[in-house]
């Protein structure tokens, strides 16, 4: 149980950490598209297979995730990337309560579709 939560901090982590590369002023723009439409899809509630599917239900959390998220890793000059590695140690307090509310924001508004959609 331990080790699963410790991978489950170390992906809030890196989650983090392209959030932070977003923001980067050098990051070039397809990267941020791309890398923006990562970090979306993986604090967005939408799944692409539903999790009420057995077994594979949880393959895009176990596997699908740490795949994109490693992609995304490699899209990154690697500069850019040491350097929110050390932002996000540096200072993970405060920035991470701007990204808490960034995420909340989003699963709100996701919430507000779906709940457009039943009516």
């Amino acid at each position: 149980m331990k080790r699963i939560l410790r991978r489950l901090r170390a992906l809030k982590n890196n989650v983090y950490i392209l959030y932070l590369a977003l923001r980067h002023p050098q990051t070039p723009p397809i990267t941020k598209v791309l890398v923006g439409l990562i970090v979306a899809y993986t604090i967005s509630p939408i799944d692409l297979l539903p999790d009420f599917i057995p077994f594979l239900g949880y393959v895009d959390e176990i596997i699908l995730i740490p795949l994109i998220l490693s992609v995304a890793y490699r899209l990154l000059p690697g500069g850019i990337l040491n350097e929110c590695r050390l932002l996000a140690r540096r200072h993970p307090s405060r920035k991470k309560l701007r990204f808490l509310v960034g995420a909340i924001i989003v699963l709100f508004v996701w919430f507000i579709f779906i709940l457009l959609d039943k009516s």
